[in-house]
């Protein structure tokens, strides 16, 4: 794994619900530090060539400018530990929030034979 040169969080940072929505997109390699993302309502061009900030053509980088899911999509593609670790992060948070809805697990109950070869160990001991 590797981490790109560029000043992420001077470019928004890693927003987690971004990060949730790239995860869904196809990323295409078409020459260095360039990228075709698909998945969305169109595709969109991402230059991660830039040292400091990454660009993309969509408007959600281009009005706000923040690290969108495009360059988000194609960060993980290039295997930046940064965002590899909130990848991890927004995973974790998810199992907590799972976790925190369960149901409380039942006991199985004991047929009478089970119960039986139970006791019978129990009594054994």
């Amino acid at each position: 794994m590797r981490t790109i040169e560029m000043d992420v969080d001077a470019a928004g940072g890693v927003e987690a619900g971004r990060l949730e929505r790239c995860l869904g997109l196809t990323v295409e390699h078409v020459g260095p530090g360039r990228y075709l993302v698909a998945g969305g309502t169109e595709p969109h061009w991402v230059d991660l060539r830039s040292r400091f900030v990454p660009r993309c053509d969509c408007g959600d980088h281009l009005w706000r400018e923040r690290v969108c899911k495009h360059i988000l999509a194609a960060l993980l593609r290039e295997g930046d530990e940064r965002v590899i670790r909130e990848v991890g992060g927004l995973v974790h948070a998810l199992r907590e929030l799972v976790a925190s809805h369960e149901p409380p697990k039942r006991r199985r109950r004991r047929g009478a034979k089970a119960a039986a070869e139970a006791q019978a160990v129990e009594a054994a001991a």
